[in-house]
């Protein structure tokens, strides 16, 4: 994994993905523990939890505990086939934090805007989560949609604005994905623009790591 040293040096901290695309790839807790114990970098690890069951999934929460991680993000996770566990990410955050020795383990979760602004305080109101990803963020965003976010940063919970990015290389793979995006050349103004109103933003440039070191290179230059 050659490119995680400059990873470690220019981003705050990384957001590791569980089988991203769907594609099989190492396990985002074993990256997280080799970019904590050799970067000493602030490190967020993934979990699908409907690939687990329920011992496993407790299993890397106590993991995560163990290695010193900062926090956990939990999905439902997509692919074919029966899911191992059918258990949505709000009943994992429970479960998990109802266990001795995880009552303190920091979860996060995804948050859509796709949902009304009430669903959006409603979901972002968990009492056993402690941050989320936005996803489906695209500005200008509606008054209403900022407020409802300013209501949940105010109930204490951290917010993380996950943005898709279209460079010359995967343009034609992230316009496909259906979720918004926005490309290279825009990224310094959007992370302007967002400022105030999450708390950090997560960047996501799919099938180039070339270009996500360009991104974060350009933001340090700013």
């Amino acid at each position: 994994m050659p490119y995680l040293p400059w990873v470690a040096e220019l981003a705050d901290a990384a957001d590791i993905p569980e089988s991203p695309l769907g594609e099989p790839h190492p396990s985002a807790v074993g990256v997280a523990a080799y970019l904590k114990g050799k970067h000493d970098m602030e490190v967020y690890p993934h979990v699908r939890i409907r690939d687990l069951n329920i011992i496993a999934l407790v299993s890397k929460a106590y993991l995560t505990r163990i290695l010193g991680l900062d926090g956990l993000v939990l999905l439902r996770g997509e692919g074919q086939g029966r899911p191992c566990l059918n258990l949505g990410t709000e009943e994992a955050a429970e479960k998990i934090k109802s266990l001795k020795g995880l009552g303190d383990l920091r979860l996060g979760a995804i948050l859509s805007l796709k949902f009304s602004p009430e669903k959006i305080v409603e979901r972002g109101s968990n009492p056993n989560l402690n941050f989320y990803l936005i996803i489906r963020f695209s500005l200008p965003l509606p008054n209403e949609l900022v407020n409802a976010l300013q209501r949940v940063r105010s109930e204490g919970k951290e917010l993380y604005a996950y943005v898709l990015i279209a460079s010359e290389l995967n343009r034609d793979l992230v316009s496909k994905l259906g979720q918004p995006y926005i490309h290279e050349e825009e990224v310094n103004e959007f992370v302007n623009d967002v400022e105030g109103i999450v708390d950090g933003v997560i960047l996501s440039v799919p099938k180039d790591r070339e270009g996500l070191k360009r991104v974060l290179l350009n933001l340090r230059r700013k």
